[in-house]
């Protein structure tokens, strides 16, 4: 853990928790702006900025979007970047110190790309949002230690999209009308050591690796295209056939807990010895109910996945982060003095700490 010692006063009154204003903050190089409400910080965004999301909760209602797509359009209590951007929060499970996003849609659209396709788009880390969040078209975006409690959903014909060490609450939805014909989703999405909660799941051209998927029903709102899935958990229920709306996918090295799942009705699907199948959920995580999800050793599993490590979020050379924190420098005290000192100077300590990773 590294620990960096700063002395900025601008910056301490903007990410001091007990401050009684929620203020945002800009990186642009070496210079460092504030903003008292969300929608100005990322009115006031160009490429290349960092924007510091602070503790708290940070409403959408009355945030606006005019786009001009299909004629001039005001969206109504929504936020959208559009411009290659890092978000930066304080964490999603921090209890008072998480950064929420709440209400409306929080939208990431075309401009977030960046200019140079193949250089990486916009980052996102350390984020709980509670509001709608839509993917418009966007590219190359590195979401990491995300919660997601409402719907994900993937618009337009962005591409090669990464989601790492997420969570999400509810529904992942691919394809959706945002804008009238704005074409078709190409997605080609990255999708490693995430937590799945919804019933309803929509995925295309993606890799899926080491994830776990709580409440899998093949006969439910699922649809799987054109996808590899590895080294993942099922927990799953209802019937032990696959749903005709899974095409062309390979499942390789996955857990199923509680079903044996078969090809069946599916058209296309590879499903090989490597799967291990009909696992007792008793026998699977330490204790999912309080959130965790490492393996008993009664799994006898932990050997399964293609790299001769666990399935499951904890796999891999790097595992899933329990703390859940954003691996950039974030926030974590401030103290500022209630006086000058002798010299005529407020002293200033603020803490920031970083994941090794």
């Amino acid at each position: 853990m590294k620990k960096y010692f700063l002395a900025t006063c601008i910056i301490a009154s903007m990410f001091c928790a007990k401050a009684t204003a929620q203020v945002f903050v800009i990186q642009r190089g070496d210079d460092f702006s504030t903003y008292a409400t969300i929608q100005a910080a990322v009115e006031a965004l160009l490429d290349g900025d960092k924007l510091f999301i602070p503790p708290g909760i940070h409403s959408l209602t009355g945030c606006t979007w005019t786009t001009n797509r299909g004629g001039v359009k005001v969206n109504q209590n929504t936020l959208a970047i559009t411009k290659k951007v890092d978000i930066v929060g304080t964490g999603y499970d921090q209890s008072i110190e998480s950064s929420i996003i709440r209400d409306g849609s929080f939208v990431l659209s075309t401009g977030a790309n960046g200019v140079d396709p193949g250089a990486g788009g916009s980052t996102v880390s350390g984020v709980r949002f509670e509001s709608d969040l839509h993917l418009d078209g966007v590219s190359e975006l590195f979401m990491s230690r995300c919660q997601v409690t409402n719907a994900i959903r993937f618009h337009g014909t962005g591409a090669k999209n990464v989601l790492t060490e997420c969570d999400f609450n509810n529904n992942v939805i691919v394809n959706t009308p945002f804008y009238t014909n704005f074409g078709t989703n190409a997605l080609e999405l990255m999708i490693s050591k995430c937590i799945f909660r919804g019933s309803a799941q929509n995925f295309y051209n993606s890799m899926i690796s080491n994830c776990i998927f709580l409440y899998f029903n093949p006969h439910g709102s699922w649809s799987v295209t054109n996808c590899t899935v590895n080294n993942s958990i099922f927990v799953t229920t209802g019937s032990d056939q696959l749903s005709n709306t899974f095409l062309n996918t390979t499942f390789k090295n996955n857990l199923w807990v509680g079903g044996n799942m078969y090809v069946g009705g599916s058209v296309g699907c590879i499903i090989d010895e490597s799967n291990m199948m009909n696992v007792p959920a008793a026998n699977v995580f330490t204790n999912s109910a309080a959130g965790d999800y490492t393996l008993k050793p009664e799994c006898n599993c932990q050997t399964i996945a293609i790299d001769g490590r666990e399935p499951g979020i904890y796999g891999t050379a790097y595992p899933f982060k329990s703390s859940k924190l954003p691996a950039a420098p974030h926030f974590k005290t401030v103290s500022i003095s209630a006086e000058t000192d002798a010299g005529g100077n407020l002293p200033v300590k603020i803490t920031i700490e970083a994941q090794d990773r």
